[in-house]
């Protein structure tokens, strides 16, 4: 049984998704254990995590291909697919976290090699 590479692309689309599912439900269930108590509260914290804008934003990602699977045919759903991009301002703030960790090491690799090696 040979598979085109459209239904290649559906079978990682879908298993992609599902993923990303698992994990916001993941997230949306722990929350309520953040160290900052900002959504402590078991009903109302998650609801509140709801309607954050990056929880939003990870829901707009996988709106498009939820539709498409269920509507079963291509649907043009670009605007969720451009919020889809706004992601890339979360990755933006790790990015700068990992520059910040990279001078750090930088600015101390002579004692690292030390400490690592015993030179």
């Amino acid at each position: 049984m040979s598979l085109s590479p459209g239904q290649v692309f559906d079978i990682i689309e879908i298993v992609c998704v599902a993923i990303f599912i698992i994990e916001y439900f993941a997230r949306l269930w722990c929350v309520v254990e953040d160290a900052d108590k900002k959504y402590q509260d078991e009903l109302w914290g998650r609801l509140h995590f709801m309607i954050s804008w990056c929880s939003i934003v990870d829901l707009c990602a996988i709106v498009p291909s939820i539709v498409t699977q269920v509507l079963d045919k291509p649907t043009n759903l670009s605007f969720f697919r451009l919020i889809r991009l706004t992601r890339l301002l979360k990755t933006e703030k790790i990015f700068h976290g990992l520059d910040s960790l990279g001078r750090v090491l930088y600015s101390n690799r002579d004692m690292l090699t030390v400490g690592m090696t015993g030179y």
